[in-house]
């Protein structure tokens, strides 16, 4: 049964490694396989597989065709996760920025050679197909390797966009914890709270933890605005598309039109040459008849000289006779 399984599992991967186109096909044919088989239950699974979006399908591929840039994709979401937590929780010296850079980059990269595989595939990708591989070549990067945990390889549908899911998955420095008798009322029975001294190591571990705070503020506010960025810049992707739609709808109808067009004259030229062929044949019939009339002609003049000839010599000779008659 263990083999079995395994064997449907092989199955299934090799099913999103397939061109999209075919994809359908290959998971019905699977089922059928299967349920031959006697395995009911596993073909039951198979045939409720979703066709992944074109999207998820180029993320798919660049897992099975470029498995090592995947995992540099999950390795560089880890060390800037890394990097974050390292840097709320004090350490100056860890350069985020370059972390980042170091993120996107490979984001980048990936992005691509998926845009490049398209191209090899004949695939046409829209801007906002474009869009959403990157958004969720971002969200890989999020989840770091955790997102082996997740069916990386058979992706139906998009991931989640990032934004402040990174935040989210970062751990924060505890609190300084408070001693006892500290904050509370002086001896003297005021209610206000005592001046902290600047110059203890606690006050400046508090500055640290609001400095901290600040800038997970500030870098949720960043990664907010980048995320409602993303998103217009994907509307208005949308948009254009929708309205490049309508002019090559517009285009189609006028193209059918003239093809239409095109048809009709085809035929009229067709009609026009036919009756000119026939008009072509009845000239030369009629040069034929006119050469043979021509020719009837001659004879006739010909016939009617040799009758006056003859006539004219018959008179002259009866002429002659009447006239040795008469003597």
């Amino acid at each position: 049964m263990t083999r079995a399984l395994l064997d449907v599992n092989r199955e299934i991967d090799h099913l999103y490694q397939l061109p999209l186109r075919e994809f359908i096909g290959a998971r019905n044919a699977l089922a059928t396989r299967l349920r031959h088989a006697g395995n009911e239950a596993a073909a039951s699974q198979v045939k409720q597989l979703a066709k992944p979006t074109l999207s998820a399908w180029l993320v798919n591929q660049l897992y099975w065709q470029a498995r090592s840039e995947f995992d540099r994709l999950a390795g560089a979401g880890d060390r800037l996760r890394e990097a974050q937590q390292q840097r709320l929780a004090g350490n100056k010296t860890v350069d985020l920025q370059k972390a980042m850079q170091a993120r996107q980059q490979t984001v980048d990269a990936l992005l691509e050679r998926a845009m490049r595989l398209a191209r090899e595939t004949g695939t046409t990708i829209t801007p906002p197909t474009r869009q959403r591989v990157a958004t969720t070549l971002d969200a890989i990067t999020v989840h770091g390797s955790a997102a082996a945990r997740r069916p990386v390889g058979r992706l139906t549908a998009d991931l989640e966009p990032a934004g402040l899911a990174a935040l989210a998955s970062l751990t924060f420095a505890s609190p300084i914890p408070v001693e006892a008798g500290e904050g509370r009322p002086s001896k003297g029975g005021s209610s206000a709270e005592p001046r902290p001294d600047r110059t203890s190591p606690r006050a400046h571990g508090a500055d640290d933890l609001q400095a901290q705070r600040a800038e997970a503020r500030a870098a949720a506010n960043a990664a907010e605005a980048d995320l409602t960025a993303h998103r217009r810049a994907a509307t208005d992707a949308d948009r254009a598309e929708t309205r490049a739609r309508a002019r090559a709808a517009a285009a189609d109808k006028r193209v059918r039109r003239c093809h239409a067009a095109i048809a009709e004259a085809r035929r009229t030229l067709d009609a026009a040459l036919e009756e000119a062929s026939g008009a072509t044949d009845a000239l030369a019939a009629a040069r034929s008849e006119a050469v043979e009339a021509a020719k009837s002609l001659r004879e006739a003049e010909w016939r009617l000289r040799q009758a006056r000839a003859t006539l004219e010599r018959l008179s002259k000779s009866t002429g002659a006779t009447t006239r040795s008659t008469t003597s």
